[in-house]
Formats: C-alpha cells, sequence, structure tokens
C-alpha cells in the first residue's frame, strides 16, 4: 500500500482563430516527474504533447477534431480523434466519435509455449511481452436529451475497433447530468 503525490501535468491552450462555435487552438501538456516511480506513484520522466485542436459549426450540425503526440514517457504516443454532433431537435442531440492512439513500444502480451523445466513431455503456456507499435481505437454513437431545465439523459454505445490489450466487444453508458444554479 503506498499513498502520496503522482506526477503533476501542467495544461495550456490558446485559440487561434474564434468565430461562434467554430475555431483552431493549439494547446500541449507536460508531464513533470513529480511522483515516486519506485512506488509507482509516477513513471519518472518529464513528457511533452503538443496538440492542436479544431472545430466547425454550422446550423445544427459541428465537426471537431484533434491530433497530438506525446514526446518521451514510456513510449512516443500519436492520439487523434474526431466527433460530429447533430441538433436532430431543440432538445435532442446525436453524437458520433472516434479516439484513437498509437504507441510507438508499449508492444502487446502474446502466448509462447515452452517445455516445463522438470516435468518430462510437459509443456507449459505463458504470456510474454512482445515489443510493437500497438494501436487503439475506440468508436461512440450516442443520444443526450434535455429532459427539463438542466437535467440531460445520455446514453451511448462504445465499441472497440481494435484487439489490442484488454477490450470489451460493446460498452453501454447511461448517465444522467444535472446543474445545480444558485
Amino acid at each position: 500500500s503506498v499513498s502520496g503525490i503522482a506526477d503533476a501535468a501542467v495544461r495550456a491552450k490558446y485559440n487561434v482563430i474564434r468565430s461562434g462555435g467554430s475555431g483552431l487552438s493549439v494547446g500541449g501538456e507536460v508531464r513533470l516527474p513529480t511522483g515516486d516511480d519506485d512506488n509507482l506513484l509516477g513513471t519518472g520522466e518529464t513528457t511533452l504533447k503538443p496538440r492542436v485542436i479544431g472545430s466547425l459549426e454550422r446550423d445544427r450540425i459541428a465537426v471537431h477534431g484533434d491530433l497530438g503526440y506525446t514526446f518521451g514517457g514510456v513510449s512516443g504516443e500519436l492520439n487523434y480523434g474526431g466527433a460530429v454532433r447533430m441538433a436532430a431537435t431543440p432538445r435532442i442531440t446525436i453524437v458520433g466519435e472516434l479516439a484513437a492512439r498509437r504507441l510507438q513500444s508499449i508492444g502487446r502480451l502474446a502466448e509462447t509455449t515452452q517445455a516445463h523445466p522438470s516435468l518430462t513431455g510437459v509443456e507449459t503456456v505463458r504470456l510474454t511481452g512482445v515489443p510493437e507499435t500497438t494501436y487503439r481505437a475506440l468508436v461512440l454513437a450516442g443520444v443526450k436529451w434535455n429532459i427539463a431545465g438542466s437535467g440531460i439523459l445520455s446514453g451511448h454505445l462504445m465499441r472497440p475497433f481494435t484487439s489490442a490489450g484488454l477490450t470489451s466487444r460493446w460498452i453501454v453508458a447511461l448517465t444522467f447530468d444535472h446543474s445545480f444554479e444558485d
């Protein structure tokens, strides 16, 4: 059991172009190795992640995109995503998203079969790390319903596009959000 401060993240974003709900921004994140990496509270390395974020809104449809790359740390990582949002009615919004990442050197688990070291004729199956580029992608489709006032009921269905790592076939999320005002 361990407790303490983990790595600290410092983020900044600057709007280069802004016009209503449309715009283009640049940003970045620096992760500082403030956590104790010997006790799994940090990585022990500084990382830098520059980003570009864009949005285009017209009438009832909006398109958003995000692109970033992480330098340093455990692995170089390309992050990218996009979303489409449509206001179907004044109270119902339909959304679709893609979130993906490419990890340069994390690798994957693979089964290996080896002869047992002391039992003749017995083979053992082990999981071994295989260093290779890994891709992860997730798609999401959903509906948001403004029930009344500031109450929003959301239903989303998510599906991994890739099979790397521990993944489930389908993920269902139902949420209720409410904003309390003074």
